[in-house]
């Protein structure tokens, strides 16, 4: 299963207060964002990782069909389905008749992208706290 990965924002490296805050809005955002899908055939196994570069929300290649749709008119590829499949244990032969009712009628957009982006001030406001108070301490 291929793994998107989105960028939210670089840190300073090194910082175990910044990282900690970081780590503790992203697994809140990741809960905000799995309730908002609601329906329980498209919940999401995300992750996220935290390296030099920044903060890297992941999740599976299917979470960008979920979050946009897809409009009615034509299948998709069955090879675009068999991930979601897996992970929700449904046998290969049932890859046609899906492929061939999304086609039919599409798939209601269930966005949830928007919430990592909507909470990005609160991630960069308490980060700038912190590195306040440590320079104040310094």
């Amino acid at each position: 299963m291929i793994v998107y990965s989105h960028k939210t924002l670089t840190l300073p490296s090194q910082n175990v207060k910044v990282n900690k805050i970081a780590k503790a809005w992203i697994e809140e955002t990741i809960s905000l964002m799995q309730k908002g899908i609601e329906d329980t055939r498209f919940v999401l196994k995300m992750g996220y990782k935290i390296d030099d570069e920044g903060i890297w929300f992941e999740y599976p290649e299917y979470g960008k069909w979920i979050d946009s749709g897809r409009r009615a008119g034509k299948r998709p590829p069955i090879s675009a389905l068999l991930g979601w499949m897996k992970y929700h244990d449904i046998p290969e032969k049932a890859a046609f008749p899906i492929a061939k009712k999304i086609g039919k009628e599409g798939i209601k957009p269930r966005p949830f992208l928007h919430i990592f982006d909507d909470r990005i001030n609160i991630l960069v406001d308490n980060i700038s706290n912190e590195l306040y108070e440590q320079i104040m301490d310094a």
